[in-house]
């Protein structure tokens, strides 16, 4: 049968057959269903769904699931378990699985909060989810004032709100069924998608639309929406990026509202590997440890390696026995006290020179430099760095440190006398520093004919800098000198957030950050300054989707470093795709923006092209 060639009564038909088919039994005639998902879930996934579809769960049968040990020499490994999905239920919920046979006794889930690790496949299940909610119920019931129901894809930023739309299209194109409903008339964009869905009412054709929409997680982006489902990607790290001006709290807090109108008919659904005690995500999950979360509420909580069977186990070992820390919240799924290891290990191994413990001004007059101070008299140490930028990547030339005490503090002067020198031999015209002493030390500095700029050491530009310089080393664009105090402090860097969202981003308690913090201003002035003109070219053929990358398929001429470096998180590489259409300069700042974005409210927070 065509579908394309049937009349709009006769799909509408076919529709409402259809759809009484999928609300009798979810899981085997949507999620699985050839005509719509065509997707097989791990024993783990089927448990969650489920719960959520009210289906009774299966005490007997039994799969084989990991379970991590620790070998007598003491090495991770994962040895396979048999666990029923009543088991599985209570290993992922800290729950006794009680089934409501009665109509009274069942419990519409519509808040789920899915806690799992790193490439656990929640958004793929998530994504499935807010395409059933979309098309599963004729929404125009529900509508009075606005034309169509909103399903809603939040993330901490765009980009990543793109993926998970990419995502939804690429399922819903591949139905047969689904790409029927979707809205031609209107313009479907990269940030919006329309669909229309018939339904027979009263023996007539109605048409209900429903608009995917994808945004940064923000209380503006709910204003005037009426939200029949709300996909909340990685809510837990929502705080920790460098652009966002709201916590988590008060963006949910917008959402909620944005629900009302479709009563239990609405659906949001949070999902995110565990960072810090704090927020929305860890409340709830503490709350539904405590038992006092609502009825409607659901939250599953599970190992990489149980919500996906299918990766094999070798890879969470080799993800171990790289960073033992980070694997505990990445992979284990555990809350944390703080975040460690912000910026990875080894890609800063892989940043720095080995060996270069100082670097000479370049010869060709091509490269232009950038000078910063630390500043400390007695048990910290004075710092100061130079990087250079010559039109390819940005360069660590200079690591220098002065170790004070309290009885022989660092002489300013001799820090001045060194710092001018360098200054000369790299033309730098002046020197950042913090306000830590700066005036005093800008007229000790001025009597050796340096020159000092002050820069404000709030919390918000300590966490630009930092995300900056997490950008770089994570997308290999920059190389550091191999002094290993600095390798230390950047790899110990932690990040705290305060119970009102404020985050702070530096050394651990007893360790030091003297070296990163001069190090990170000073490739912050070099990627400020040089922003949109960096390039790299290819150091090797590469399947580079038509922009520059490097070996690792890394695009550096895209016009959002998001699409590059994932906020600094792993990235899929290989996947990377050339949006540059996407994006234009603004009229006043000159900046890429998004085309759709031109007259919004631009964030000034800084932006760089890769």
């Amino acid at each position: 049968m065509d579908i394309e060639k049937l009349t709009d009564i006769q799909f509408a038909q076919i529709y409402d057959a259809l759809i009484k088919e999928i609300l009798k039994d979810p899981i085997k005639n949507f999620i699985k269903a050839k005509g719509f998902m065509d997707f097989s879930p791990t024993p783990a996934q089927t448990v969650a769904l489920k719960t959520i579809f009210n289906q009774e769960l299966d005490p007997f049968t039994q799969f084989d699931v990991y379970q991590e040990q620790f070998t007598d020499d003491g090495k991770m490994d994962l040895n396979t378990i048999k666990m029923t999905e009543t088991e599985l239920f209570r290993y992922m919920t800290g729950r006794t699985y009680e089934y409501g046979i009665n109509q009274e006794d069942y419990i519409i889930i519509n808040m789920i909060n899915l806690v799992v690790g790193r490439r656990g496949g929640k958004t793929t299940l998530s994504a499935m989810m807010a395409i059933y909610c979309a098309i599963s119920t004729n929404w125009k019931q529900y509508l009075s004032k606005t034309p169509f129901a909103t399903v809603l894809v939040l993330s901490h930023s765009r980009d990543f709100s793109d993926e998970v739309l990419e995502l939804i299209r690429t399922l819903i194109q591949e139905s047969p069924i689904l790409s029927r409903i979707v809205n031609k008339k209107k313009k479907n964009t990269t940030s919006t998608m329309n669909l229309v869905t018939p339904w027979i009412v009263d023996g007539k054709l109605q048409k209900s639309r429903v608009q995917i929409k994808v945004g940064a997680a923000s209380s503006k982006t709910t204003r005037g929406v009426a939200a029949c489902a709300v996909l909340c990607d990685e809510i837990a790290f929502w705080n920790l990026d460098e652009n966002l001006k709201e916590t988590d709290e008060k963006i949910m807090k917008a959402v909620r509202p944005a629900t009302k109108q479709f009563g239990k008919k609405a659906m949001i659904i949070k999902l995110s590997s565990p960072g810090i005690k704090q927020g929305v995500l860890y409340g709830e999950y503490q709350k539904w440890q405590e038992g006092t979360l609502p009825k409607n509420y659901v939250v599953f909580k599970a190992p990489s390696w149980v919500w996906n069977t299918i990766l094999p186990k070798e890879e969470f070992i080799i993800e171990w026995e790289l960073d033992e820390d980070g694997f505990d919240t990445e992979y284990r799924a555990n809350f944390v006290d703080s975040l460690s290891n912000f910026i990875l290990p080894e890609f800063i191994d892989m940043a720095v020179v080995k060996g270069c413990q100082f670097r000479a001004p370049d010869k060709d007059g091509t490269t232009k430099y950038y000078g910063a101070i630390d500043a400390a008299f007695k048990s910290d140490r004075f710092t100061f760095s130079v990087v250079g930028y010559d039109g390819v990547r940005i360069k660590q030339y200079v690591s220098k440190g002065w170790k004070g005490s309290k009885k022989e503090p660092v002489k300013a002067s001799d820090v001045a006398k060194y710092v001018r020198q360098m200054c000369r031999e790299f033309d730098i015209p002046w020197v950042a520093a913090d306000q830590f002493a700066f005036q005093p030390l800008r007229e000790i500095f001025e009597q050796y004919g340096v020159i000092l700029h002050e820069h404000t050491f709030t919390p918000v530009f300590k966490k630009k800098i930092y995300f900056n310089m997490k950008k770089l080393v994570h997308s290999q664009g920059i190389d550091l000198l191999d002094n290993p105090i600095q390798t230390k402090e950047f790899k110990e860097l932690v990040v705290e957030q305060s119970a009102s969202g404020n985050i702070k981003i530096g050394h651990p308690g007893g360790g030091s950050d003297d070296f990163a913090d001069s190090m990170a201003i000073a490739s912050f002035l070099a990627a400020e300054e040089t922003g949109q003109s960096m390039n790299t070219e290819i150091v090797m053929p590469v399947k580079d989707y038509g922009i520059k990358t490097d070996v690792n398929g890394v695009a550096f001429t895209a016009p959002s470093p998001e699409m590059i470096a994932a906020n600094g998180d792993y990235a899929e590489y290989n996947n990377v795709m050339d949006n540059s259409s996407n994006y234009v300069k603004h009229p006043e700042t000159g900046r890429l923006v998004r085309i759709e974005e031109v007259e919004d409210e631009i964030d000034d927070g800084v932006q760089f092209s890769f």
